[in-house]
């Protein structure tokens, strides 16, 4: 499901390509992650790249909140104990 949500934002942004089609792989496994990376191909990069990429990302972060999908982040607990 990520995998699709991902591909599809970046088929609906008006900069990207759909030819090549973009791609996204899971690249390794985090402690508390699973790691992705997806490549896309823009028209025109004389207009610019962050733009599209940033447009995408934001894209994803709105689609995955959308399917209850949440992006996992490291919890620390710190103990204080005082000096017996």
């Amino acid at each position: 499901k990520v995998q699709e949500i991902m591909i599809n934002v970046a088929k609906e942004h008006p900069k990207c390509l759909l030819y090549p089609t973009p791609e996204v792989y899971v690249t390794e496994f985090g402690e508390s992650s699973i790691n992705l990376v997806m490549h896309f191909w823009i028209s025109n990069v004389s207009d610019g790249r962050l733009r599209p990429k940033s447009d995408v990302m934001l894209g994803i972060l709105e689609k995955f909140a959308e399917n209850n999908i949440i992006i996992p982040y490291p919890h620390n607990k710190v103990i204080l104990e005082k000096d017996k």
